[in-house]
């Protein structure tokens, strides 16, 4: 479900339904041998639920799908969300969970977490939240930033939910935080064209070692530094390492002189120790 998703469902369940196959030809279709009304009705009461039992592979943990028919409010949650802090900036968490384990994590995210659940938030109903928050502000320029509670491009919907608020007249500038591993050129060329203006890349270290040591876990540098190169001849780019004092002092330099071969902005914030982070 949605690429990082899954429940499971004993097979048993679905002989109940009539004798099955799976499609030689698309492997995500079950062919019944029953009408269709029937084999509908039926799979659909299995679908409802098997989304309670829903679980993020990447994560292993179970995962809850917020739409509005869930009836889960999108504002009072610091994971998820929308996050008004009175200014003309609103955080946009359309879902949590992270391909890294770094180790100065603030919020213990990724793979190595100890979280017990992750949220996924429908995109229509994130948008459409958004829409009455900026009708409500009544600001003239408002920016979104998308900042997950882990890494933004681990959502599905990340186009479509860019090019939902970018929609909004309210909305001058849409950004977002990512680790890069997961841009592709094509992806940051829908990006663009979508409304994303621009993207806040976590790159902590230029060497290869030291940046596999932050993260926590395997880490392409290579790959990373040639999204950052790509990027910034598309749109806006600030790199925004994070300095850990013994650790990666000698990238600083480093990073600052990439921020100017790239000609774009640097934001190197200093490590914080926090009640729930990994520290």
């Amino acid at each position: 479900f949605l690429k990082n998703y899954y429940f499971e469902v004993d097979k048993a369940e679905l002989s109940d339904i009539a004798n099955f196959r799976l499609d030689g030809e698309n492997r995500h279709r079950i062919i019944f041998e029953t009408n269709e009304k029937r084999a509908m009705n039926k799979f659909n009461l299995i679908v409802l639920k098997g989304m309670n039992s829903l679980r993020n592979r990447l994560t292993g943990r179970k995962a809850i799908y917020i739409t509005r028919e869930s009836a889960i409010p999108l504002i009072g949650n610091n994971s998820f969300g929308l996050v008004d802090r009175n200014t003309s900036l609103i955080e946009v968490k359309p879902v949590t969970g992270c391909n890294l384990s770094c180790i100065f994590c603030s919020v213990d995210e990724g793979p190595k977490g100890k979280w017990a659940t992750d949220f996924i938030v429908e995109p229509n109903y994130l948008i459409e939240e958004f829409q009455k928050l900026a009708e409500f502000k009544a600001a003239p320029e408002l920016e979104a930033h998308i900042g997950t509670h882990g890494e933004p491009l681990l959502y599905p919907y990340i186009v479509e939910l860019v090019r939902g608020i970018a929609s909004i007249k309210e909305v001058k500038r849409i950004s977002f935080d990512t680790n890069g591993m997961l841009l592709t050129k094509k992806l940051v060329d829908e990006l663009a064209k979508a409304g994303l203006t621009k993207i806040h890349l976590s790159l902590n270290a230029i060497d290869q070692d030291v940046a596999e040591k932050l993260a926590g876990c395997s880490y392409n540098t290579k790959h990373v530094l040639e999204m950052a190169r790509y990027a910034a001849k598309k749109l806006g780019l600030l790199i925004a390492p994070i300095w850990v004092p013994g650790i990666n002092d000698s990238q600083m330099p480093k990073l600052i002189e990439f921020s100017k071969e790239l000609g774009c902005r640097i934001a190197i914030q200093n490590f914080l120790s926090y009640k729930y982070g990994r520290n």
